[in-house]
């Protein structure tokens, strides 16, 4: 990273089964040597591709929050503790490097044909699978792009959501995109933590 004033940071094992002591080290404690790293190096300006679930999916809890909260009931943050653990860490981190300036991007479930999961696949085949029956934030990967080189280019601070105004349920999606639509009911079942 010599000789580079800013660093977009976006590997994360998100979509592979791993062994969790496997992950934390890879998204944990691989983010923050890279931070790390960058910062020795000379690096002013940080964007950092997190996640709306780093603040956490608890009741009463916004769903546009700019705080994150630790719920260890919370299914889905069991399943992805790491974007939290991440923030948790650049908190410390901006504190003690006030000269840099560290944007969180937290994008909402991205759309596009080139991404590696069930939204992507469908995407790709003209088909919207959609797992949920509720309204789900999203954010279409043009639109995480154009976010990344903005609060690289205004050197932001801080944290920012990007997704949608408007959430649409899963016919909406599938009519406004023209595709046929494929529901999957699954029940997901609280469990107590390990």
């Amino acid at each position: 990273m010599a000789e580079h004033d800013a660093l977009v940071h976006l590997a994360f094992v998100v979509t592979e089964a791993r062994p969790r002591a496997e992950v934390d080290a890879i998204n944990v404690g691989g983010s923050a040597n890279v931070f790390t790293a960058a910062t020795q190096a000379g690096v002013t300006r940080i964007v950092y591709s997190s996640s709306i679930a780093a603040y956490g999916v608890v009741p009463g809890h916004p769903s546009r929050s700019r705080r994150t909260r630790r719920a260890s009931t919370s299914l889905a943050l069991r399943t992805r503790p790491p974007k939290f653990e991440v923030e948790a860490w650049l908190d410390r981190f901006e504190a003690l490097q006030p000269n840099v300036a560290v944007a969180r991007l937290r994008p909402a479930i991205l759309l596009g044909h080139d991404m590696d999961h069930a939204l992507g696949y469908g995407l790709r085949k003209g088909a919207s699978s959609i797992w949920a029956t509720r309204r789900c934030p999203s954010c279409g990967t043009r639109t995480s792009r154009t976010a990344v080189a903005l609060a690289l280019l205004a050197g932001a601070r801080g944290a920012f959501n990007v997704a949608a105004d408007d959430l649409l349920s899963a016919h909406e999606l599938a009519r406004a995109a023209g595709f046929a639509l494929y529901a999957c009911r699954t029940r997901l079942r609280e469990r107590p933590p390990p």
